[in-house]
């Protein structure tokens, strides 16, 4: 019986801890961020078509290399109030130090994009998990 009790109390201390622990570690979770692009206006098509739409499972591939992960891609956008952007992309990363590098390596992506459509990236911090 003696045995039991000091086992009992540290296995309760040490549930304490951990959840503790835990919680710690919940509260030092960095957001996500997301790269967000939107082509409100199409300016050349074929070349969107040819030179940016085409290349996206590249970008895709690239995305992956840094650990983001491809949320949205599509021409298919419903506007709900104001006007809809005729392309949207939406893709998310652990951090902003990897959404910065990613958006840094896709140069000529971003340069293509901006020759054939009148469009906008941008960086947005999601909540914290």
């Amino acid at each position: 019986m003696k045995f039991k009790r000091p086992l009992i109390v540290s296995f309760a201390v040490g549930l304490m801890a951990g959840s503790g622990a835990i919680f710690g570690l919940q509260a030092a979770a960095v957001p996500p961020t997301y790269v967000v692009v939107e082509a409100n206006e199409i300016t050349d098509l074929p070349a969107f078509k040819d030179g940016y739409v085409k290349m996206g499972p590249a970008a895709v591939a690239e995305a992956k290399m840094a650990d983001g992960r491809y949320l949205v891609r599509t021409g298919d956008v419903a506007a709900l109030d104001g006007d809809a952007p005729k392309f949207f992309v939406l893709i998310a990363f652990q951090n902003i130090d990897k959404a910065k590098a990613y958006y840094a390596s896709m140069k000529e992506l971003t340069a293509i994009r901006l020759k054939v459509s009148r469009s906008r990236s941008f960086l947005v911090q999601g909540l914290a998990p």
